[in-house]
């Protein structure tokens, strides 16, 4: 697996649309995470208008045949070119939670990369070892040691300012008028979008201080087969155009401009530090009923995606489907598949991707009732 870097500047904007109960409102709000059939659409889609269709037909057989696959877009840190990774919380873990710190550990949509290797559970996370920033990522305090050290200040009182100043991202919601509606009640309507933080960090010394970065990160993992082909060369070139035509909606106003996508060459590596594991997803997911896989998965909470209109062929919206969401446990590798979700009426092939991403994760102790 490689680590693919979506650049952001400091306090940009994105919008990534969610299952709206009408046109109106298909604005009101936003994902606050890339998920992998949105990175999945923008491919193709780019591998259309800067190839042809016959390259976006045989990536999208790439990717359903498994010679590719690309997980979710999820949060990084970054500082001077260190990294530090958060993947979904694994869905098992709510069920460690007690009367006393369900909703905290309910709250948190994100651990890091250590977190999830060392398998420290949600009872650790408030010891001194681990750090809940803005309520929703968790990461241990070596970490943030290296990502910012020698400049950190070590003490209590250091680390707690550095946990208050570090944010990843806020929630901005503001009413917006389509001038062309003819009756002025139907012309308001609100528009959500996710605004990524600004983290400056004082350091010890003084008049210093340090910018933690927030980017969105993938994981693009291929097989020898599909390296050798010239579609990941061809991939390879999508991604760097990608920094340029952005990723979401509502770009045209100004939102998912990246500063720019990189492929990072060193390997992203997941080592579960237990004996015995299972797998769980960084992507969404679509159950492939002809191999059984939604009988492989114990814990998922589930999502729907599609819905939208479109300006081609037909009245009727695209269907929406049922999907697992990031952060599923199964107790075998799943397959997925990509459905298509084109109604009556459209011409144009419109698909979801369904590949899950599977990686190795920790099985956790079964929660007793006391």
């Amino acid at each position: 697996m490689k680590p693919i870097i979506l650049k952001c500047r400091p306090n940009s904007l994105f919008h990534f649309g969610k299952i709206a109960i009408g046109e109106n409102t298909g604005l009101d709000d936003t994902s606050t995470y890339i998920h992998s059939d949105t990175l999945f659409s923008a491919i193709i889609n780019l591998a259309d208008k800067i190839f042809d269709s016959t390259i976006a037909d045989s990536l999208v057989a790439n990717f359903e045949s498994g010679l590719v696959n690309i997980s979710s877009g999820f949060y990084c840190l970054e500082n001077k070119g260190k990294y530090i990774y958060f993947l979904p919380k694994p869905t098992n873990y709510n069920t460690l939670s007690t009367p006393k710190n369900h909703k905290a550990i309910k709250k948190v949509q994100f651990i890091s990369k250590k977190i999830w290797e060392e398998n420290i559970l949600p009872d650790k996370w408030n010891s001194n070892d681990c750090i809940i920033l803005q309520d929703k990522f968790v990461l241990h305090i070596s970490e943030l040691e290296k990502l910012v050290i020698p400049s950190l200040d070590k003490s209590p009182k250091g680390i707690a300012k550095a946990k208050a100043s570090i944010r990843f991202y806020s929630i901005n919601t503001f009413p917006k008028v389509k001038v062309h509606k003819r009756v002025s009640t139907e012309s308001l309507y609100y528009q959500t979008n996710l605004q990524i933080a600004d983290n400056i960090i004082k350091s010890s010394s003084p008049n210093a201080s340090e910018r933690i970065q927030v980017h969105f990160y993938c994981l693009l993992n291929t097989t020898t087969e599909f390296e050798e082909g010239d579609n990941y060369q061809r991939l390879l070139t999508i991604l760097e155009v990608l920094a340029d035509e952005g990723i979401g909606g509502e770009r045209n106003v100004g939102c998912g401009h990246l500063t720019a996508v990189e492929v990072l060459d060193t390997p992203f590596e997941i080592m579960v530090n237990s004996v015995q594991q299972q797998y769980a997803t960084l992507s969404l997911s679509s159950p492939n009923p002809t191999n059984n896989d939604l009988a492989k998965f114990t814990h998922y909470d589930i999502i729907t995606r599609g819905g939208r209109r479109t300006r081609e062929g037909g009245t009727l919206p695209l269907m929406r489907i049922k999907m697992i969401a990031e952060g599923a446990v199964c107790n075998d590798i799943v397959e997925g598949h990509i459905p298509s979700i084109a109604t009556k009426g459209k011409t144009k092939p419109y698909l979801r991707n369904g590949k899950a991403f599977c990686v190795p994760v920790a099985v956790i102790p079964i929660a007793t009732t006391p």
